[in-house]
């Protein structure tokens, strides 16, 4: 469980946290012997993934905590967020800032690269909407739900990024065109009222910046450079249909030293995602 503030203005549940305590507007606050009041909420998130306050006193909100966790089993912790995991993605354009690129090509640029995310993520069967995004200027971090399967990642989404790219570059001129770099890791990542952060993050910028990256993607005729973790490599990428175009390289950047699988997107033949269970739609869960 994540609580955002210690003045406790929203709290994220997990959702097997959730599955045992969902009927909010039942919790009482009081202590016994007094008159319950009803728990001041204004409104529960699409999928029951977090709660907003309408008001109340600090100690009236960490009552309804203290209520919630009772029923969870979990215990309230001041100012200590819990980690989530997340599947992690990063993209940066090349060469955003050459001179060559006025502030007008960059603004279309931006916006390009928007469109072709969110279209290639939705063509790849992992929804858009459903993860949450924080803007890097001349790239994007995106961090996927937990259930969405990890393969779709690496055996969807880069052939459907490919496919958004060239259809960009087709219609623009050389300055509003678009490469990428993309890093692939997972882990466990901490929310707070300015976004996210975790070992995990850092990890995966690190992959981004990774100077055989670069060389890769700058050597290449295609527009994509695909880099993943170690760790994404092993229990995600070798067990797909991709993992034979991934080679192993080592990556050396700030304080960090450690391994990284490189693919090139040459292709644009998108792989259609596996058929996923049919269940209720989950919101987005935007703990700000």
């Amino acid at each position: 469980m994540h609580i955002t503030h210690y003045e406790l203005t929203a709290i994220i549940y997990p959702d097997h946290m959730l599955a045992r305590a969902t009927n909010y507007e039942s919790l009482s606050l009081g202590r016994r012997g007094q008159r319950p009041k009803r728990a001041p909420l204004l409104e529960k998130g699409r999928g029951s993934s977090w709660v907003l306050f309408r008001g109340g006193s600090v100690r009236e909100k960490i009552e309804i905590v203290a209520s919630v966790f009772a029923l969870t089993g979990g215990s309230l912790t001041k100012d200590q967020p819990l980690a989530v995991h997340r599947t992690i993605v990063a993209v940066d354009v090349e060469g955003f800032g050459d001179q060559r690129r006025t502030n007008a090509h960059q603004v279309v640029v931006r916006d390009g690269l928007y469109r072709v995310m969110r279209d290639a993520f939705d063509r790849a069967g992992i929804s858009w909407d459903d993860c949450d995004r924080e803007d890097r200027g001349d790239g994007v971090l995106v961090l996927v739900p937990a259930p969405v399967p990890k393969s779709l990642l690496v055996e969807s989404l880069p052939s459907a990024m490919v496919a958004g790219l060239c259809g960009h570059n087709g219609v623009h001129p050389d300055p509003e065109q678009i490469r990428l770099r993309m890093a692939l890791h997972a882990g466990e990542v901490c929310y707070d009222e300015h976004g996210v952060t975790g070992a995990s993050v850092n990890l995966t910028f690190r992959l981004l910046e990774a100077i055989p990256l670069r060389q890769a993607l700058a050597g290449s005729p295609g527009v994509l450079a695909v880099i993943a973790s170690s760790w994404f490599f092993e229990e995600v990428v070798r067990h797909t249909c991709v993992a034979a175009g991934y080679r192993r390289v080592e990556v050396v950047v700030k304080e960090t030293t450690t391994a990284g699988w490189i693919c090139l997107q040459h292709h644009i033949a998108v792989v259609s995602p596996p058929r996923r269970p049919t269940r209720p739609s989950r919101g987005r869960h935007r703990p700000r």
